[in-house]
C-alpha cells in the first residue's frame, strides 16, 4: 500500500505537472496568437506606412517639379517685365520728343498763321487802295470823257 499510495502521490503530482504543463501550454498559444497578431499588425502597419512614404515621395517629387515649373515662369515673367520696362521707357521718351515736336510745330503754326492774317490785312488793304485807285481812275476817265464829249459838241 504504501507503494500504491506512493504511485498515487506520484501519478496525483504527474497529473499536476500535467496540468500545469497544459496551462503553460495554452498561456503559450496565446502568447504566439498575440505575437503572431502583432506581427501581421506591425506587417499592416510597417506596409501602410511604407505606402504612406511612396506616396509622399510622389508627391515631393511634384511639388519638385512644379517650383520648378513656377521659377521658370516667375523667370520669364520677370525678364518680360523687364523688357516691357524698357519699351515703355522707350515709348515714354518718344511721347516725349513727339510732344516737343508738337509744341515746336504748334508755335511755327502760330508763327504762320500770325504772318498769314498780316499778311491777309495787307492784301486786304493793298485791294482796298487798288480799288479806290481803279475808282478814281473810272472816274477821272469818265469825267474826262465827258468833259472833251461837252467841248466837242460845243464846239462845233
Amino acid at each position: 500500500m504504501a507503494v500504491l499510495e506512493r504511485q498515487y502521490e506520484n501519478l496525483s503530482a504527474q497529473q499536476s505537472h500535467w496540468a500545469d504543463l497544459c496551462h503553460v501550454s495554452e498561456q503559450m498559444q496565446a502568447l504566439t496568437a498575440l505575437i503572431a497578431k502583432t506581427d501581421n499588425d506591425e506587417a499592416s502597419e510597417s506596409k501602410s506606412m511604407r505606402d504612406r512614404y511612396n506616396w509622399l515621395e510622389r508627391e515631393h517629387a511634384a511639388s519638385q517639379t512644379r517650383f520648378k515649373d513656377q521659377e521658370a515662369e516667375l523667370a520669364n515673367s520677370k525678364r518680360a517685365a523687364i523688357v516691357a520696362r524698357g519699351s515703355l521707357s522707350q515709348a515714354q521718351q518718344r511721347a516725349s520728343e513727339l510732344e516737343s515736336r508738337a509744341k515746336n510745330y504748334e508755335s511755327e503754326l502760330g508763327l504762320a498763321q500770325t504772318r498769314l492774317d498780316q499778311a491777309q490785312s495787307q492784301l486786304d488793304d493793298m485791294t482796298l487802295q487798288l480799288e479806290e485807285r481803279d475808282a478814281d481812275y473810272r472816274f477821272t476817265k469818265v469825267s474826262n470823257q465827258d468833259g472833251f464829249s461837252y467841248l466837242r459838241t460845243n464846239n462845233h
